[in-house]
């Protein structure tokens, strides 16, 4: 059964960790005798902040690299996990990339590198791989110092990281030092700890959650499942994801910025963002002035540079005023979830939040109205994701120390996570195919066979690309592979080739093609089989965003109409007796003008020629 490839796959010798690798703060929970536990660092401090700055000798993280960022503000990075697996020319990095004081760089592949003032230029996978291995020596120290070695983690990502992200943040736990277990989404273990902390109630069978989930970097949404089972196993079955990479609390921050920055160069005529310590500093201030926000109606804003000063009010009012945006994008984000799973408000029998950002009063009150009822919050939400990866860890390593106050209640839990994008291939004229759809359960598998898209085809190319829109070009590519070889011959509709595209619980895809038929390879038979290696060196992490009125159903019509109308062609082409001579051009006529296309036209164009292919009377 599945549920056993779940269960020791860690080393059982030793602690497990949950890691948050947050946007703004990192988490490490440990499984000890005591029972989970979030570990303090050595400030006493239960959450890190995701700082990590490279002075001239050594290396600082946490809150020192914060400290030293604010004099040097080049030499600190943060909001790291915003550019894992992403690439240079993102449009989103390249916004971004203006409120940072560090530099970007574009690295092999359109990749993001991150220069330092001393030359050397790091990838944000090392800058990651430095915060994780941080968190493993706190809570090695915590456990019993440096005679214990921890090797095994779950480390959580956002329910909406795509595949290059995700490849990303295993590679930077490898590069610490960790034995990934597994890479879980953060509201799925948000809602282990609520469900270890018995927030959920103790009737747990058959009820659906929604996490709600908003923290330093992105916003996810997950309504989940608890199903118990014959064997008294609970199933955590996520039903549905959504969310926004681009929504978390540094964008609340940013508008402060952005407003006290405004302010200063309508007082002083300076643009303040210009001064990399400057922006360093009102880094600091945003966020911190964002958290009084939260407990108290009103603050001040005193900002003093060698080019001016500034003294100025800030009410929790204005506050809500210039985020006013993001914050219907969080309700957005809701009502997308709850339509796309086919549910109701009233279905939902809590709302659970997670993450730091969710302490924003205005955040509380809108989903409180929308739901008719108050969420529920730990006291806690930015320890919880660690809390519950800690859960998850144990449970996988069956790592649960003798006499340990770990109690999981009733029994222990199953997760399954589902796929955050539809994964396909790219068909002719830029379409989609998708093998794998969105919120498929994980581990997922999916095969297809292909056919030669024109005569006389001798090779075979499969680009693979996550997404969900009609167009290939509007979503985002993972990959390709090609396979070479195939006899040339008329393209008939008979399948040649098996595609088969897998993800594992980790969300990451990899894809495999194999020849059928009409191919040859020396020494071999014409249907001996030859499988392609899938490349994802070619991929680029970043798409054309479509435009704003891009008709997707619309365009999926038109290739069902293009589909039918080439179908209809090879059975003409084919049909016994052969068409007259005149029929035949016409039959070819029409199969290379839709080989040539560039993109696709609309249902009507492939109507007529349809139409036209009828009146040949065959």
């Amino acid at each position: 059964m599945e549920d056993s490839k779940q269960r020791g796959e860690g080393n059982k010798s030793g602690p497990v960790l949950g890691i948050d690798l947050g946007t703004s703060f990192c988490a490490v929970a440990v499984c000890t005798k005591n029972g989970v536990e979030v570990v303090p660092s050595s400030q006493g401090q239960r959450t890190v902040p995701s700082y990590v700055a490279f002075p001239p000798t050594g290396v600082l993280v946490g809150e020192t690299a914060r400290q030293h960022g604010l004099s040097s503000p080049e030499d600190c990075v943060y909001e790291i996990k915003r550019l894992m697996g992403r690439s240079f020319l993102d449009p989103r990095v390249q916004e971004k990339s203006k409120m940072w004081p560090f530099t970007l760089v574009s690295g092999p592949r359109n990749g993001v590198l991150i220069q330092l003032p001393s030359g050397r230029v790091i990838e944000p996978e090392e800058a990651s791989a430095i915060l994780l291995k941080e968190m493993k020596r706190i809570a090695q120290d915590y456990v019993g110092g440096g005679g214990v070695e921890i090797k095994d983690a779950v480390i959580t990502v956002p329910a909406y990281f795509n595949d290059s992200q995700r490849q990303a943040t295993r590679a930077a736990g490898q590069r610490a030092g960790l034995h990934v277990l597994r890479l879980v989404s953060e509201p799925t273990a948000a809602a282990m700890a609520y469900w270890h902390q018995r927030k959920l109630g103790f009737r747990c069978d058959g009820k659906k959650i929604m996490v709600f989930d908003l923290g330093g970097g992105t916003l996810d949404v997950s309504i989940i499942t608890m199903k118990r089972r014959e064997d008294d196993w609970y199933d955590c079955q996520v039903n549905m994801v959504e969310g926004d990479q681009h929504l978390g609390g540094a964008d609340f921050d940013n508008r402060i910025i952005q407003h006290v920055t405004k302010a200063f160069k309508e007082k002083n005529q300076h643009d303040i963002l210009q001064d990399k310590k400057a922006l360093a500093g009102l880094k600091a201030l945003a966020a911190n002035r964002k958290h009084i926000l939260s407990a108290d109606e009103d603050t001040d804003i005193c900002l003093y540079r060698p080019s001016g000063e500034l003294r100025m009010p800030l009410e929790r009012v204005t506050f809500e005023q210039l985020n006013e945006d993001l914050f219907s994008t969080c309700m957005h984000v809701v009502e997308k979830a709850l339509d796309n799973a086919k549910m109701r408000k009233a279905d939902i029998a809590e709302v659970v939040l997670a993450g730091g950002s969710t302490r924003i009063p205005k955040v509380r009150e809108l989903l409180a109205r929308y739901f008719g009822k108050a969420p529920v919050m730990t006291v806690h939400p930015d320890e919880v994701v660690a809390y519950g990866a800690a859960v998850y860890a144990s449970i996988l390593s069956q790592s649960v120390p003798p006499h340990s106050k770990l109690e999981l209640p009733d029994m222990p839990m199953h997760v399954i996570d589902v796929t955050p994008f539809s994964i396909g291939v790219e068909l002719a004229s830029d379409e989609l195919g998708v093998l794998i759809a969105k919120n498929t359960p994980l581990p997922a598998k999916a095969e297809k066979m292909f056919l030669l898209s024109h005569d006389y085809q001798t090779s075979m190319r499969f680009t693979m690309y996550e997404g969900e829109h009609a167009l290939c070009s509007h979503n985002r590519h993972l990959g390709e592979l090609k396979l070479t070889g195939f006899k040339p011959s008329l393209a008939d509709g008979t399948p040649v080739t098996r595609v088969i595209i897998s993800v594992d619980r980790d969300g990451i895809v990899e894809v495999s093609a194999e020849a059928t038929g009409n191919h040859s390879k020396p020494g071999k038979t014409a249907m001996a089989s030859f499988v392609g290696t899938f490349d994802k060196e070619s991929a680029h992490s970043m798409f054309r965003p479509p435009p704003s009125d891009i008709d997707d159903a619309a365009i999926k019509a038109a290739f069902n109409a293009r589909r039918h109308l080439q179908q209809a062609a090879w059975r003409m082409r084919g049909s016994t007796p052969p068409p007259r001579e005149s029929a035949m051009n016409r039959i070819n006529e029409v199969l290379e003008s839709l080989r040539l296309e560039s993109r696709v036209q609309t249902v009507n164009e492939y109507h007529k020629l349809l139409l036209d292919l009828k009146q040949l009377g065959l």
